[in-house]
């Protein structure tokens, strides 16, 4: 989306009123707020489809992160509720190695991520697929 769509969606909020009775409105903005006040307009950026793309790749590579977790502690979970040995099973093999697959791949993309962003504070780290296997199996 250019600046000049990104202005007129503006301007046609205010046309519509959209900007008017906002909490603390005519009051000067304390400086404890000012945080608060930025990540209040990149959520509404964001939900209104105006996130810069390394956000939306960060978004995206969250939610694999969670799913790719959520895969194997199902399967865990699956395979403890039929009393079955992890170390023994085929399916624990077959998950795990799926998982560290996945996390690999999460790990190039964050490689790639970091030097996207327009500042290193919004880097991400590199995931660690054998913490989160010890982290589920000790849960």
């Amino acid at each position: 989306m250019t600046s000049l769509s990104v202005e007129h969606k503006i301007a046609e909020a205010i046309e519509n009123g959209e900007f008017e009775n906002l909490p603390g409105r005519g009051e000067p903005l304390s400086l404890d707020s000012l945080a608060r006040t930025e990540n209040l307009a990149h959520r509404l950026l964001v939900k209104n489809g105006f996130a810069p793309p390394w956000i939306e790749i960060r978004n995206q590579m969250d939610e694999d992160w969670a799913a790719s977790t959520k895969r194997l502690s199902q399967r865990l979970e699956w395979l403890e509720s039929r009393g079955m040995r992890r170390e023994a099973s085929p399916s624990w093999a077959s998950a795990v190695k799926t998982f560290r697959q996945e996390i690999e791949e999460l790990n190039r993309r964050v490689d790639d991520y970091n030097l996207s962003v327009p500042l290193s504070q919004f880097q991400r780290r590199r995931l660690d697929a054998e913490a989160e296997i010890e982290r589920l199996i000790s849960a």
